[in-house]
């Protein structure tokens, strides 16, 4: 019987694996991979000016085909046309969110390719009504959303479609509000700030809006296909080969434009008309005016450090490339040579701590004598003043303070301020907030949060669907957790942990209670998983 039972199952095995072997497509020339895309979601995928497809994406897909060795095509379409095309299978791969609303199906790769944040895009004169996801809601606050995007799709699903007022053509909407100072758009980040920096967009500011992320993944119905980009992906990945296309689309150095040539003759001839009547008076008065600016400098680094323990300051001779950490009163507290001040930061941090000065010890003031602005930078370093031996994160400030006869400069004064701890609990404050809102949106199981009295504050898509009943409505009516669960609880604080069960629509559903406190042991209020 079981020599049978096991002939059976071998068998189904053989089967299986044959007809999965006969399905699979065969990519080459003559049957190329179709790879699609949105033609209007930047920096991601894009038609340039040339008509040709262009974005982080584009050249994503290109790196991968030719490790793969596969044959391909491109073609840029309507999202829902991409969406229908591989639903049908005249599309085999494309990169798509993880979202419920755009599920057809298909199968995603393991890897998360992009995780996508939202902001809302204002004009700098209006102010920011737009902080957290629920601001959306607000009666009679329109609010312009890429169409059919996350924001839009999220919008419909909770009931706010009056607020919301979609554009298919995000590029020249936000020009439009750029340019008449007026309305907000809500879209993911990397999009509103390409569009921006490529426009060059003056009259609009970014602000971040708390709201649920945008995971996007490969997705096709060829599972070979998914696991082949999977392994490349994560080997390109792993090897640092992605970081210049993320530097490219996405953190672009801004390029200094070139000077007109006109400019330049003007300069000179006005420079050639000036240069005999102010030779004398600069001779005489520049000696005065270094000295004039130190001191001003120096007094401010001194005030700063009055103000903030945590603040130190130190000078570089451009010179003789020395280094000398001063003390609260502006004297020289110690000197250290190029190697040796090397040694308190990583080489990465040395090497871009030493750029920066070599860039500001060659740079001369403007015509007008104006100095340069500022250089800021954040590095670590190992500062021998706390003795644990540690990293810390620094901000660090570069400007000139003196100048030789020739305009050049000639030492730099830096401000140093310790921000360890301000970036650790920014990071924390992140993390918290990425793992709940991924948590409590993309669940399978129902989640329902309660503030500390026991009322109702919010419900995510599975609980509201598994309970039959709009969060909204419900948030209103001041609903309480012993009248939801049916229960009785006295001390809220004691429900840690509490299991019970809740019969919805003749069915039984088991819940377990969670309760969250502060540092000192108040509770701040209660979560319940629906298992």
């Amino acid at each position: 019987m079981i020599s049978r039972l096991l002939t059976i199952l071998l068998s189904l095995y053989i089967f299986c694996v044959s007809v999965q072997t006969a399905d699979a497509r065969i990519y080459s020339k003559e049957n190329p991979l179709v790879y699609e895309d949105p033609l209007n979601l930047w920096p991601f995928s894009f038609l340039d000016g040339q008509g040709q497809p262009a974005g982080f994406n584009i050249d994503l897909i290109k790196m991968l085909m030719k490790q793969l060795g596969i044959p391909y095509i491109i073609k840029l379409k309507p999202q829902q046309e991409v969406l229908y095309d591989l639903k049908n299978h005249k599309a085999d791969l494309t990169l798509g969110p993880t979202a419920t609303f755009y599920n057809i199906h298909s199968s995603y790769s393991r890897h998360t390719v992009v995780l996508l944040t939202q902001s809302v895009a204002t004009p700098k004169s209006s102010p920011v009504t737009i902080r957290t996801f629920r601001d959306l809601s607000r009666k009679g606050l329109p609010v312009i959303v890429k169409d059919s995007s996350l924001c839009h799709h999220l919008m419909l699903d909770y009931g706010w479609s009056a607020n919301a007022k979609p554009s298919s053509d995000m590029s020249r909407t936000i020009r439009q509000v750029n340019e008449h100072g007026d309305g907000q758009i809500v879209w993911n980040t990397l999009s509103l700030q390409w569009l921006i920096r490529h426009y060059h967009l003056d009259n609009l500011l970014l602000t971040p809006v708390n709201m649920p992320h945008t995971e996007f993944k490969y997705m096709s119905f060829d599972p070979q296909l998914l696991n082949l980009v999977d392994k490349t992906y994560a080997k390109l990945y792993a090897t640092g080969s992605l970081t210049p296309l993320e530097e490219k689309w996405f953190y672009p150095h801004d390029k200094p434009r070139a000077t007109p040539l006109w400019t330049w003759c003007l300069a000179v001839m006005a420079s050639l008309l000036l240069i005999v009547c102010i030779i004398c008076l600069v001779r005489t008065l520049k000696q005065d005016k270094h000295i004039r600016e130190a001191n001003k400098k120096v007094n401010g680094q001194l005030t700063l450090l009055t103000e903030d323990h945590k603040v130190r300051f130190w000078t570089y001779n451009v010179k003789n490339g020395q280094f000398t950490w001063l003390d609260e009163h502006g004297k020289a507290a110690e000197t250290c040579t190029y190697e040796e001040f090397g040694r308190r930061y990583n080489k990465e941090d040395f090497k871009q701590l030493t750029d920066h000065l070599a860039r500001l010890s060659t740079q001369h003031k403007d015509l007008r004598g104006h100095e340069e602005t500022e250089l800021t930078l954040e590095l670590k370093a190992r500062d021998p003043e706390y003795a644990d031996g540690k990293l810390h994160d620094f901000v660090v400030t570069l400007s000139v303070l003196t100048r030789d006869n020739d305009g050049k400069p000639a030492v730099i004064i830096a401000t140093k301020k310790d921000v360890t701890t301000e970036l650790q609990l920014k990071q924390q404050n992140n993390m918290r907030s990425l793992r709940y809102w991924t948590v409590f949106y993309n669940d399978e199981s129902g989640v329902i949060t309660f503030g500390a009295d026991g009322y109702l504050q919010n419900a995510n898509p599975t609980a509201c669907e598994l309970l039959s009943f709009d969060i909204d409505k419900e948030v209103e009516k001041h609903v309480h957790i012993n009248h939801l669960l049916s229960t009785s609880f006295t001390d809220l604080n004691k429900t840690d942990g509490y299991r019970g069960t809740l019969s919805v629509a003749g069915k039984q559903t088991e819940y377990q209670i969670k309760t969250f406190c502060n540092n000192k042991g108040e509770l701040l209020g209660l979560i319940v998983f629906c298992i």
